[in-house]
């Protein structure tokens, strides 16, 4: 399966089912990618959780199923199956798992940071700062 295709000749339809996925504590997989936007899939177990962090993309996180506290610059919003919640660029945010979850990150501009985690021939360099305790 190709993982990149340029803008004009990306597909318009992505099963979520048979994208691949990266080798991390949850499935994680590469929903797809644009000019300007890349997304990806998580499912997370229930008390799941991620550390505190920002980065300079745009973040829209969609929960398709389960809940999940998810708090950007202090603020905890609730999230149920269907909400979807916007991120800011460089705040710093972090949620848990209230429940077996499925969520969607759809980021701008593209996070090649992630990029690099589904495709070798991309060097890993962090595109993120995690809060400093």
């Amino acid at each position: 399966m190709q993982l990149f295709y340029k803008f004009d000749e990306a597909p318009v339809h992505y099963d979520l089912q048979h994208l691949p996925t990266g080798d991390f504590e949850a499935p994680v997989r590469l929903s797809c990618r644009g000019e300007n936007m890349s997304a990806i899939t998580c499912d997370f177990p229930k008390g799941f959780s991620w550390k505190e962090h920002a980065h300079p993309h745009e973040q829209l996180t969609i929960l398709f199923s389960g809940s999940v506290d998810y708090s950007v610059d202090g603020v905890v919003h609730h999230m149920t199956a269907g909400d979807t919640l916007y991120v800011p660029s460089n705040a710093m945010h972090t949620a848990i798992a209230l429940e077996d979850c499925r969520i969607m990150d759809v980021f701008t501009p593209v996070r090649m940071d992630q990029m690099a985690w589904f495709d070798d021939s991309i060097e890993y360099v962090p595109a993120f700062h995690e809060k400093e305790d």
